[in-house]
């Protein structure tokens, strides 16, 4: 994703991939054979005063936090 000024899209993107973490933490994508690769968490490396950064890694947060909701313990 080359455009950083789209910061929902950013937002979105960290979302998904903190929902995707959680599952994969649960080991519940092995079992759905679901092959999701997570951004490499370094791509953001230095970046941390930009407003597309911050989107992307409250979305991240917000994405593990909400799966694991409603997800079983």
């Amino acid at each position: 994703m080359n455009d950083q000024s789209d910061i929902q899209l950013w937002y979105n993107r960290g979302y998904a991939n903190g929902v995707v973490s959680t599952l994969r933490s649960k080991d519940l994508l092995k079992a759905a054979s679901l092959q999701i690769q997570l951004d490499d968490m370094q791509l953001h490396q230095g970046q941390t005063f930009m407003e597309w950064e911050k989107a992307y890694h409250h979305g991240f947060e917000m994405g593990e936090r909400e799966a694991r909701e409603v997800l079983p313990a």
